[in-house]
Order: structure tokens, then sequence, then C-alpha cells
């Protein structure tokens, strides 16, 4: 498989992910064993992914660690994205808001209200680096979960900001 470049998911994931900071190199070794089979079925879900029960185990075991942040996985690859998009003449970075919706999961906690205020979720905004010449893409250069918050229905849009 060479779909970005690298010889092998292992590779890509060693270049994208090997700069983590997880407190531990054996977590910053399980979070590359995890993209690289993610990359492998990106359409699968984990436990198929993953190939075997304690590896299933070990991803949403890192996963699920409230220890770990989203922002110390994903900036290593922010930095590879942005690095080769300086060494490109012209680089399109395309912005997409998307709502995550989680309402068919009420006992998640700390989502937000989505849409209509009836389901609950959380917003991405993020933006993708594009070569237009070619349509590679670079990789991802942000992103943002956030949470919207109810308001109070009285309140003008000004008193809201």
């Amino acid at each position: 498989m060479n779909q970005s470049g690298f010889e092998t998911p292992t590779e890509w994931a060693q270049k994208q992910f090997g700069g983590c900071q997880l407190g531990d190199s054996r977590r910053t070794q399980r979070l590359i064993t995890i993209a690289a089979a993610m990359l492998e079925a990106p359409g699968a879900s984990i436990p198929q992914q993953m190939k075997s029960w304690a590896a299933t185990k070990a991803a949403y075991r890192l996963l699920s660690d409230e220890a770990l942040q989203y922002e110390d996985v994903i900036e290593p690859h922010w930095k590879q994205t942005r690095q080769a998009a300086r060494s490109q003449s012209v680089v399109l970075m395309v912005q997409d808001l998307t709502t995550l919706n989680y309402s068919a999961y009420p006992s998640i906690q700390g989502l937000g209200p989505i849409g209509d205020n009836q389901g609950q979720g959380l917003q991405m905004s993020s933006v993708l680096a594009v070569l237009p010449a070619s349509r590679q893409v670079l990789g991802m250069a942000y992103q943002l979960p956030f949470i919207r918050q109810l308001h109070d229905h009285h309140e003008t849009r000004t008193q809201r900001a």
C-alpha cells in the first residue's frame, strides 16, 4: 500500500505521529501501531483494524485515557502538513465545519446541542491542505473540535457574543 508516498502504513504513521510526547515511548509506539492499522483499513471498525482482541483492547485503553489530550496526538501531524505546504508554490487550505451527531448515544457526557438543539454532539472545524494541480492531500493543517453552549432564547445575538 503506497497511498501516501511512503512504503508502508507503519512508515507513514511513524512520520506523522512519532513526534508525539505522550509521557512514555510505549504509548507513542502504540499510537503509531493504531494509526498504521487504521490507514490499512480506514472504513473498518477498530476491532477489525486491530485484528486481535489484545490489540483492540490496547487501542481502546489508549484512546480512552483521560490523560491523553487531542492536541498531543494531532499536533505533530499538523506540523508535518504545514512543513510540506511550505515547500509548495500553491496550496489550497480548504476549511470545513462538520457536525458530529451523537444523539443516538445519550449516555455520552460533555456534548452540546446541535442543529435545532434537539440533538447532542459537537462541531469540528477542519483545514485540509491540498495541492490544486494534482489534488494530492498533504494532510490536516489544523482542526478544532468545539462544543456549542445552550443560550437563553431571550438573549440577542450581540449579548451572546
